[in-house]
């Protein structure tokens, strides 16, 4: 279950960028079928990509001022950011 809600989570902030998969894959650099994988719960990012998802999608410690309940959440499932 917790895959599953981290997964809807960065599918919910691609969208909001207007943002493909290929387009965030091409971002971190990896393959699409990652992201795919992440958004359905079937596996979750290894570090250097939460890395680059944090600063696609603007989560650090500044944004949570911005987006609380987004920055609580990525660091819910990631508390080794904190």
């Amino acid at each position: 279950m917790k895959n599953e809600k981290f997964g809807c989570f960065i599918c919910q902030l691609r969208k909001e960028k207007s943002m493909s998969q290929q387009e965030l894959a091409d971002l971190i650099p990896i393959g699409r079928e990652a992201i795919s994988k992440w958004e359905r719960g079937k596996t979750i990012p290894d570090y250097d990509s939460m890395i680059k998802l944090s600063e696609i999608f603007n989560l650090s410690a500044s944004s949570c001022c911005v987006k609380p309940n987004s920055f609580i959440l990525f660091l819910m499932f990631f508390p080794k950011f904190l």
